[in-house]
């Protein structure tokens, strides 16, 4: 499925254990830096495809400023702010 600039795919780990990778639609990486990703899959096996695929839509809508397993590059500036201003002992998430 294509969903904004991505194509969100979802897959059969094991029987009735359902995850989906995400990948930009024209084939650049997700991230640039020291390591370099390409796809990213959820990380929590769903029952369903559609659940699978709701997650990996979920990762995709997250709201800038909040830091997970599942970043992607936009967020990156958002994270390293986030973490500094930790370390600081102050946050910048409500």
């Amino acid at each position: 499925m294509e969903y904004k600039q991505f194509t969100v795919q979802a897959f059969e780990r094991e029987p009735s254990k359902w995850r989906a990778s995400v990948q930009r639609a024209d084939g650049k990486l997700l991230w640039k830096g020291r390591a370099k990703i390409r796809k990213f899959v959820t990380a929590i096996d769903a029952t369903t495809p559609e659940r699978a695929m709701q997650m990996a839509v979920a990762a995709i809508e997250e709201e800038p400023g909040r830091c997970s397993t599942a970043k992607l590059p936009a967020m990156r500036q958002d994270c390293r702010e986030h973490r500094q201003a930790a370390e600081a002992g102050g946050s910048k998430i409500p």
